[in-house]
């Protein structure tokens, strides 16, 4: 009898909830309740779990989530239509980032809110020639931003007086009409495996955010036939992505020369990938008429070691490609430099670029009117850091007249003097003269500059190093520790100098810098280079790569 009456209570209990106003329901993990502004969502949580999603499903079958962590417990969801029922749950993985734990569903009408936020199930079709799902017609009605990361790029939905704005979008598959947006989603090979279509988007309302499933289609999913069946990997683990929203392929725990089987309908057949020049690797795979380009990627080591010391990385390049990758790096402004120097130039666009070889380029010429130019990039406002390990691989031509320099930047400007170093300084790692005119063939220097570069400008160089004639004619690697009482600079694994910087007086440099540089690669005209001689140029300097960790 027990068992039959437990049951019933709990249904009477929620029955009462659900038809009471205004209404609340909760289970263990979740608790809901209806207001006029929308529903007010709290949750609660085993702290073994780190990433937690709340889900909102409405009556028409949206889905919307609420991204959240474990500290911030309540939340208002305002997108809800008066008298609408919603679903709300919650998925959480524990911090092994290994298992899920869905919550027991909470189902409640709402009282309230600011309407619906509509989005039309978009009509599409499947151009299986060009391997392309082509979407049309969604239509917008609710006064909001969006911002939505469909894969390819980003797409900024602004809505004002009924009109979008996306001059902010740097998606290039997409065209807009009126209210209404059309997309082309261009997927690559994915090995003949069949996949499902999921397309979001990202709305932020009063600090939140709220993601939309716009459409998917895992109910009906496309399946594209490609030559490429299966591909096997004998060395290492292989992670197949046969999402759409990836067009290659990751190798870990690899080493640089990995074997791989790939099977296509004419028979198994054996390739080789080399990662000791470059991350990523391509393979064209011929079978009968047709042709498949695979590419695979080989993962950075997730840390760096040297000196018996383990550092996390957080930054690399090894600038493959033809373009410069933005999402890394900017180029410098175009500008006149060192102007109180004889022999002075400019930093032009045109003079930083990759060679396609792996290489960035940092180039130094002389064009038609006889202006000096030089180019520079930086990573200021994209990569900032301060205690860390930095490293560079470089390769300089011998010239006359400039010097290559690779820095770190911080705010050392007039807001910053007072403090030493400690507030703002200039790191340059190393700054390479390939003829000053004192020093001879090769000079190889470092500096600390605070306090902004006016009255109160102050600097300390370490005793630099000359370099041999043959010094140019090699790859080397300049390793910089930013450590918490020293900065300690290295040539080809070899201590140059280690600069004591645990005190801000006029015998240390200024204080260890507590502020966050972004990096600067750069070369520069002027008399501190040595006299101009026009034969050296064009002049350049080429970069392998760049790695950057922060202490573990």
């Amino acid at each position: 009898m027990k068992k039959i009456i437990l049951p019933l209570l709990i249904f009477i209990t929620l029955l009462n909830l659900l038809s009471a106003g205004p209404s609340k329901v909760k289970n263990k993990n979740l608790t809901v309740k209806a207001k006029k502004e929308g529903l007010l969502i709290t949750k609660k949580h085993d702290p073994l779990f780190t990433r937690i999603t709340i889900h909102v499903e409405g009556p028409q079958g949206e889905n919307f989530s609420i991204s959240t962590d474990n500290k911030n417990n309540t939340f208002l969801y305002p997108f809800v239509k008066e008298g609408s029922s919603y679903n709300v749950y919650l998925v959480m993985m524990d911090k092994n980032w290994g298992n899920w734990t869905k919550s027991p569903q909470v189902t409640i009408t709402a009282q309230g809110g600011l309407g619906d936020l509509s989005l039309s199930v978009p009509e599409y079709h499947y151009d299986s020639k060009n391997c392309k799902v082509i979407f049309d017609k969604y239509n917008f009605t609710s006064p909001i931003e969006a911002l939505s990361p469909l894969y390819s790029g980003n797409i900024y939905w602004k809505f004002q007086d009924g009109k979008i704005d996306y001059s902010q979008s740097d998606w290039g598959f997409y065209s807009f009409q009126d209210n209404q947006l059309s997309l082309e989603s261009v997927y690559d090979s994915i090995a003949g495996k069949t996949f499902a279509l999921h397309l979001q988007a990202t709305l932020e309302y009063k600090g939140l955010n709220y993601i939309l499933d716009l459409f998917h289609n895992k109910n009906n999913p496309f399946k594209d036939n490609h030559l490429v069946k299966s591909i096997e990997l004998q060395d290492g683990v292989l992670n197949s992505l046969y999402r759409p929203e990836y067009s290659d392929y990751k190798i870990y725990a690899s080493p640089e020369k990995v074997s791989l089987k790939i099977e296509t309908l004419e028979g198994i057949k054996d390739y080789t990938l080399d990662f000791s020049q470059a991350s990523k690797q391509t393979l064209e795979v011929i079978c009968a008429d047709q042709k498949e380009i695979l590419t695979f990627e080989r993962p950075l080591a997730e840390y760096i070691e040297f000196q018996g010391k383990k550092y996390t990385q957080v930054f690399y390049d090894d600038f493959q490609g033809n373009d410069l990758d933005l999402s890394k790096w900017r180029r410098a402004r175009e500008e006149e430099r060192q102007p109180d120097m004889e022999n002075h130039g400019f930093w032009s666009n045109e003079c930083s670029y990759l060679d396609g070889k792996g290489n960035l380029v940092i180039d130094a010429k002389v064009d038609q009117s006889g202006r000096k130019l030089s180019g520079a990039i930086e990573s200021q406002g994209i990569f900032e850091q301060s205690h860390g390990y930095y490293e560079v691989k470089f390769k300089c031509d011998n010239s006359s007249g400039l010097w290559y320099a690779f820095w770190l930047m911080g705010h050392n400007d007039v807001e910053h003097i007072g403090n030493g170093a400690v507030d703002g300084a200039e790191i340059d790692v190393f700054e390479l003269v390939p003829n000053e005119e004192n020093q001879g063939p090769g000079y190889f220097n470092s500096t600390i500059h605070w306090d902004a570069y006016g009255p109160e400008h102050k600097n300390k160089s370490a005793p630099g190093i000359k370099v041999a004639p043959d010094f140019y004619d090699q790859w080397h690697i300049a390793q910089f520790i930013w450590g918490q009482t020293s900065y300690d600079f290295y040539l080809d694994g070899e201590l140059l100098w280690s600069m004591d910087a645990s005190k801000n007086d006029e015998e240390g440099y200024g204080g260890m810098c507590q502020k966050k540089n972004w990096i600067i690669i750069s070369s520069e005209f002027g008399s501190w280079g040595g006299p101009f001689q026009a034969e050296y140029f064009p002049s350049k300097m080429l970069i392998d790569y760049v790695k950057v960790g922060k202490e573990s």
